[in-house]
Parts: structure tokens; C-alpha cells; sequence
């Protein structure tokens, strides 16, 4: 059967090319907010940044997209030769959108990085990757001279947990690695699987993204973290340890 152009729905490049984030946000007024004290943090940390051409760390998520455009906004106002070095797929083809030079991390320093956190605990530490994009989070924020996590009230907790675990698995060998994961966690470890396609979702580092369900019991602390990476197929886990050049933008 042939099927006439006109009949042929074709879909451009969005939501990426226009700056539309492809869902409603949720709270996106209280984020903005937020997104708005972060754009002002991220522009101070430039002012006081020297040459070489200074890079910024773009996180992934509603928040640090909204945080994206409204530095977007303020363009004239920030170094001509800002380049971002971003976390995910998705976030390059917002910040080309935007109009900024997109270059890879590669081995140089990043002045600040923002990003989000789904969970935050009185020491610093965080849970994070809801998005699936901890791994190149993590190498970002690593090289960042300043972290700014923007994060409201409602995303600090008195202990982590309680929540899933995002992990980043390897494909080769996941029977094993989900069965010892689960048994040192206390919980199921659910693979996301993708809507747009049959199978898992793959992460840009090429793992699987799955979650450690933690039960409401269990606290997720550097010494669980550290035993779950121990297990041969983790790759990465949403747990981030307390860092010293970490500051919150929020409640």
C-alpha cells in the first residue's frame, strides 16, 4: 500500500531545537525561582574566573534546563568564550540550541557545575540519576572547581533512602550482578525499560539503567554504596558522597 506524503507525519528535531522541555514541570514556577538563584551563582563564579575560556558543567534534569535558559537569557552578560561541557545527550542539544559552544569534558577543569538531586541528606550527601545520567554527572561535578546542587526543601531528608537507587549495570553478566546487588542491598533491582523502543534503557556510557528498590529500612550510605560497586557489572551508582566545594542553591 502506498501512503501518501501528505498522510506521513514529520516530526523535526523537538522538543531539543526550540528550548521546550518535551514535558509539563512540575512546580516549574518555585523552580524557576530556583533556577534563577542558580543562573545568578553560576554567572558570579564566572566574573571571578581567568582566562582560559571558562566552562561551565551543565547537569541534567527540568531544573538545570530551566537554570540553561535563563543564563541563555543573560548572555550578553556572561564571558563571550563560555563554553558548557554538559551531562547528557539530551542537555548538549538544549545548550547548542541555546547558542553556547558544546565541547566534551575531556581532561580540562570546568569553573562551576550545576545540577539537581532527588535526595539530600544534613552531611551533603546526595541521591541522584532519576534521569540516568550519574555517570557523566559524576565525571562533571569531579572537575568542577564548584558545585552548586539546586535542590528545594522538599528534596531534604534526615537520612537517604527510601527511594530507588539508580544504577548504571553492564550488559554482559546482569543475571549475577542483580542477584548479588539485591542481596547486598535488601531489595528488588528493576530494569527501566525504554517506551520509545523494546528492550532496557542504555545510559550515554553504554550501561543498562536499572534501580535498587531500597527498602524504607535501609539507609543508603558510603559503605553500602561502596559494597554495591564492589559487585562485578555495577558501573555506577546515583549515590554521591559529601564533597567540600559542594554548595546547595534551595531549601
Amino acid at each position: 500500500m502506498t501512503v501518501s506524503a501528505s498522510k506521513v507525519a514529520v516530526s523535526p528535531v523537538e522538543p531539543f531545537a526550540s528550548l521546550r522541555w518535551p514535558t509539563d514541570i512540575v512546580d516549574r514556577a518555585a523552580k524557576q525561582v530556583l533556577a534563577t538563584a542558580a543562573a545568578e551563582r553560576v554567572a558570579a563564579a564566572l566574573r571571578s574566573s581567568g582566562p582560559p575560556a571558562p566552562r561551565v558543567g551543565l547537569g541534567s534534569g527540568s531544573t538545570s534546563f530551566l537554570t540553561l535558559r535563563t543564563l541563555a537569557d543573560a548572555r550578553p552578560d556572561l564571558p563571550s568564550d563560555m563554553e558548557i561541557v554538559a551531562t547528557s545527550y539530551e542537555m548538549e542539544w538544549y545548550a547548542a540550541a541555546a547558542g553556547f559552544p558544546v565541547v566534551d569534558l575531556g581532561t580540562g577543569s570546568v569553573v562551576v557545575a550545576f545540577d539537581g538531586a532527588d535526595q539530600v541528606d544534613p552531611g551533603g550527601a546526595l541521591v541522584k540519576g532519576r534521569g540516568g545520567a550519574m555517570h557523566r554527572e559524576r565525571a562533571v561535578l569531579a572537575a568542577a572547581d564548584l558545585e552548586l546542587i539546586v535542590a528545594d526543601a522538599t528534596k531534604r531528608v534526615s537520612q537517604l533512602g527510601g527511594c530507588p537507587l539508580p544504577l548504571v549495570l553492564a550488559p554482559a553478566g546482569i543475571f549475577g550482578c542483580v542477584r548479588e546487588v539485591e542481596s547486598i542491598g535488601a531489595g528488588p533491582v528493576v530494569l527501566r525499560a525504554g517506551t520509545g523502543k523494546d528492550g532496557p534503557v542504555l545510559t550515554e556510557s553504554g550501561g543498562v539503567l536499572a534501580d535498587l528498590l531500597v527498602p524504607g529500612d535501609v539507609v543508603v550510605t558510603d559503605g553500602l554504596d561502596g559494597s554495591i560497586r564492589a559487585v562485578a557489572g555495577v558501573m555506577d551508582t546515583g549515590y554521591f558522597a559529601p564533597s567540600a566545594k559542594r554548595q546547595f542553591v534551595g531549601g
